[in-house]
């Protein structure tokens, strides 16, 4: 009778540890998914805001060169609902470049609309924009661990086609 005890305790001791057990590792799995859910959800965003922030640089770098800094200056302000949206999920240093893009071009406009304007300080203003827009697009290329984009010029790019001599 003893070992018949003995052996009913350990069988329902075994059973239960290993009920907990499962439960336990249900638990740890479902927990871990959770996470992995999150990490993907985070990374889907991550490169979607990436994309169009590289976007919306390159359209506004573009807009700098063809149009009034005050038009520039609209543009960037309707992308502010965007931006708000997206700044979470943009790199870090990124968001002070698209501050600082927004704040020179807005002081572009103020200087290109005042009575007494320095073309000098204009033309600084402007390399600088084109700087700050330049960085945020490495910002992004680091971000997403991308090599930029060098294109070759023709200058070194090309080498010269021999002639056959017939």
């Amino acid at each position: 009778m003893e070992d018949f005890l003995f052996q009913f305790w350990g069988t329902l001791l075994g059973g239960i540890l290993a009920i907990l057990g499962g439960v336990l590792s249900i638990w740890f799995q479902a927990r871990n998914a959770r996470k992995i859910k999150m990490y993907e959800i985070v990374a889907e965003k991550k490169i979607t805001a990436n994309a169009e922030a590289f976007a919306y640089v390159k359209k506004i770098q573009s807009m700098l060169i063809q149009f009034p800094s005050k038009n520039v200056l609209k543009e960037i302000l309707s992308l502010e609902e965007w931006w708000l949206k997206s700044r979470l999920f943009l790199p870090g240093k990124f968001i002070n470049k698209w501050l600082g893009l927004r704040e020179g071009v807005s002081k572009l406009a103020h200087l290109e609309t005042s009575a007494n304007i320095n073309p000098q300080e204009a033309i600084e203003l402007q390399k600088e924009l084109d700087r700050l827009a330049n960085e945020a697009l490495k910002e992004i290329y680091n971000d997403m661990n991308l090599k930029e984009i060098k294109v070759d010029s023709p200058k070194t790019g090309v080498k010269p086609i021999k002639k056959n001599a017939t």
